[in-house]
């Protein structure tokens, strides 16, 4: 008797986690697709071109939209997407470029500073 209490229980309790997951994921999908129709259609090619970035869920959407708007087939937003997708990857270049430096310059710093403190404990201990 006990058993089969537990077992309803837990039932009961796996599926409200599963209705909350579907009612929040509902309403992640609902914002989602607000959120695209409120964008120009520029800014839609601009989601479009970093597409890689979203989630499955995202992309269909994303991609309704294209298709509702006509941009999908329209060959000047296909093509202003391959210019947008061309100066984002330079743009992820040039930031890892920048990130490579700062690293190796916040290591010099740090070089520079143990190199000072072992020089400085050095000459304690040596006097």
């Amino acid at each position: 008797m006990q058993s089969t209490q537990v077992v309803a229980e837990f039932d009961l309790k796996c599926n409200y986690v599963w209705q909350y997951s579907c009612l929040d994921l509902l309403m992640d999908v609902l914002a989602l697709t607000r959120q695209y129709e409120s964008l120009s259609d520029d800014e839609l090619v601009r989601v479009w071109a970093d597409e890689d970035g979203l989630t499955d869920i995202a992309r269909s959407i994303l991609s309704n939209e294209l298709t509702k708007r006509g941009l999908s087939s329209d060959p000047g937003a296909c093509a202003r997407k391959g210019e947008l997708a061309k100066e984002l990857l330079e743009n992820k270049r040039r930031l890892e470029r920048h990130q490579k430096r700062v690293m190796w310059k916040s290591l010099a710093w740090v070089a520079v500073i143990v190199i000072s403190v072992l020089y400085a404990v050095a000459k304690v201990f040596f006097k």
